[in-house]
């Protein structure tokens, strides 16, 4: 396939969704935009449409990787990235610029691309081959994925969230830091903003009946009193994760809700009305959205439960078996947030005002970008939640 040049527009990074629906208050009055589908913080969002040599690492989207952070050979790949379509393909962005658009291309054409040693470019195709094949690039899957494929990448300096990110993610934290903090300060846990004040406080505990309190949580855990400063960074991580996924979420239950209507508005199109396979094609896809943001629900509900559980019985074995049951589900999360993002996003830049397009233009897109991929994607939800798929989500529309 040669090489796709996008006209320039802005991006989706670019292009925030509208407001999340309303949530309960945090601890203390917080000013918030509202969250993205993508993921992409909204300090990297916020900058304009750059050229390729001054990409930064954009480790906070669910739908790109940055091929500098990989042991490629061929240099002029690591100026380039893997992105997902809203067609659920992985394709090769060579560049990205204000002026000249996008340009992508299909991992198999890169031979066509680059006069390399032809063995060092096989290689590197082959490793871009299989990471093609990982359904999100949020960087919870990433840590799992390369690390099946024994590819050695720093974790804690590459694959984390960016500080714009995490600051963004305080209040879905302070679900999970509450229980946490009732232990340990009682009444003065909602002078604790964040993660860090946690940390420090722990570190450096001021008061007998606080150290009495850690004491009596290390014992439980099997601890010394200095490591829990460990455990507490451990415990952090894991639900930065599921606050970066509920986040995710957020963004594209927005994006849904008017996409939602979008459809009702193409169903009562007289053309859509008096076409059987049309209305049977908008069926499918609102049912399979229908179903992959419940099984979503359904994945985070399961995470609720275990972390109540952890702390009505805190034991070593309870942290550890919390810990292993979520980062056992973090790839098919990352699955379902990045399917979704990326779906709603291409819809959204396709149709950026309700008015635009006719309804033959609409069901085509539907056709032919939204619902490729999304029977697997619905399958992902179920399985995640240990469900079979139900006759009605297999039904390929006409």
């Amino acid at each position: 396939m040669p090489l796709a040049v996008h006209d320039a527009r802005p991006s989706a990074e670019a292009s925030p969704p509208p407001p999340a629906l309303s949530r309960a208050m945090p601890l203390r009055p917080v000013t918030l935009e509202p969250p993205r589908a993508d993921g992409i913080s909204h300090a990297a969002a916020d900058r304009p449409i750059r050229d390729t040599a001054a990409w930064s690492d954009e480790t906070d989207a669910l739908h790109l990787l940055p091929l500098h952070l990989l042991p490629l050979t061929v240099s002029g790949l690591k100026r380039a990235r893997l992105v997902k379509t809203a067609r659920l393909e992985t394709m090769v962005e060579l560049f990205r610029d204000a002026r000249a658009g996008t340009g992508l291309i299909q991992i198999e054409g890169l031979g066509r691309e680059f006069a390399a040693d032809k063995a060092s470019l096989e290689r590197d195709m082959a490793l871009l081959l299989k990471l093609g094949a990982v359904a999100s690039f949020d960087v919870y899957s990433l840590r799992i994925e390369l690390r099946a494929l024994g590819i050695a990448v720093d974790e804690h300096q590459h694959l984390v969230l960016s500080p714009e990110k995490q600051e963004e993610l305080t209040h879905y934290m302070q679900g999970f830091t509450r229980p946490l903090l009732r232990r340990v300060y009682g009444e003065q846990a909602a002078r604790v903003e964040s993660m860090g004040d946690l940390t420090a406080l722990l570190s450096s505990p001021d008061r007998a009946e606080t150290l009495a309190n850690l004491r009596r949580i290390a014992g439980r855990l099997g601890l010394k009193l200095t490591e829990i400063p460990e455990f507490l960074a451990q415990y952090g991580d894991i639900f930065l994760s599921v606050a970066y996924f509920r986040s995710c979420r957020d963004g594209a239950l927005a994006l849904l809700e008017e996409f939602g209507r979008w459809l009702v508005d193409l169903k009562r199109a007289p053309l859509v009305q008096s076409d059987s396979a049309a209305q049977r094609l908008i069926t499918t896809v609102d049912t399979s959205l229908d179903i992959i943001m419940a099984q979503l629900e359904g994945c985070f509900r399961s995470f609720d439960r275990m972390t109540q559980q952890l702390w009505d019985d805190l034991s070593a074995e309870g942290f550890q078996a919390m810990r292993r049951e979520i980062e056992a589900h973090h790839t098919s999360v990352g699955a379902l947030c990045c399917g979704l993002a990326v779906k709603l996003g291409g819809w959204k830049r396709a149709f950026p005002t309700a008015g635009r397009g006719a309804p033959g233009q609409k069901l085509d897109w539907l056709r032919q970008e939204m619902v490729p991929g999304l029977a697997q994607l619905v399958e992902t939800g179920l399985a995640a939640n240990g469900r079979r798929v139900p006759v009605a989500a297999q039904a390929r529309p006409a």
